[in-house]
């Protein structure tokens, strides 16, 4: 439960950033009234679609899991030669029929 709740939260954030992100790329300065409107008007948005923040987790947890398995894909690759032509790894011989 700590984990959805710290979650929530970084979305939450993630969200207040990016709204003064685009107040900022607007060529707004946000001054504190402004940024009181802005975070009034996510917390409104979010309180009428919380969906948007599940779809937001969702999306950073799948995001974390390619980066994961790309991250395990590239050590695989990167010690392959060990792995599978090891001079001193015992072979295992097919036993012979008859």
């Amino acid at each position: 439960m700590t984990f959805r709740r710290a979650s929530v939260g970084i979305g939450l954030t993630i969200v207040l950033v990016f709204g003064l992100c685009v107040a900022a790329l607007a060529g707004e300065a946000p001054d504190a009234s402004r940024r009181q409107e802005i975070e009034t008007v996510v917390r409104e948005y979010l309180r009428a679609h919380p969906e948007v923040v599940l779809e937001a987790l969702r999306e950073m947890e799948r995001r974390e899991q390619e980066r994961q398995r790309a991250q395990r894909v590239e050590a695989i690759r990167a010690h392959l030669a060990r792995l599978t032509q090891d001079p001193g790894a015992p072979l295992e011989e097919t036993p012979k029929a008859g």
